[in-house]
């Protein structure tokens, strides 16, 4: 359930970033933003990004630490940390563990 849960969330903040793009990137990022993505420690950020993609060109995986030049990309770091929480609760369901396989 839990999972359903997080995809809803993502497909939620996706129509939000459809809907509202132009106006979004208008903005600037707020300072707590800015702190939580940028400046906190990263071990902290990383910790709960816990399935990482794999860059088709590098082959090097994703370190997640998101650009933010406006409040659009504020939004969506916070859509893709729910993707994020999705594939860790499938992995916990599907193979007990939160890298799975």
């Amino acid at each position: 359930l839990s999972e359903l849960i997080e995809d809803h969330a993502y497909e939620t903040y996706n129509g939000y970033l459809t809907n509202y793009e132009e106006a979004l990137k208008s903005k600037p990022v707020p300072a707590i933003a800015r702190k939580y993505y940028e400046e906190d420690n990263p071990f902290l950020f990383d910790l709960f990004c816990t399935v990482k993609d794999k860059d088709e060109t590098t082959g090097d995986f994703s370190t997640r630490r998101p650009k933010l030049e406006s409040l659009y990309d504020v939004f969506a770091n916070v859509r893709d940390d729910e993707r994020e929480h999705w594939k860790t609760l499938c992995n916990l369901v599907q193979y007990g563990d939160m890298q799975g396989i």
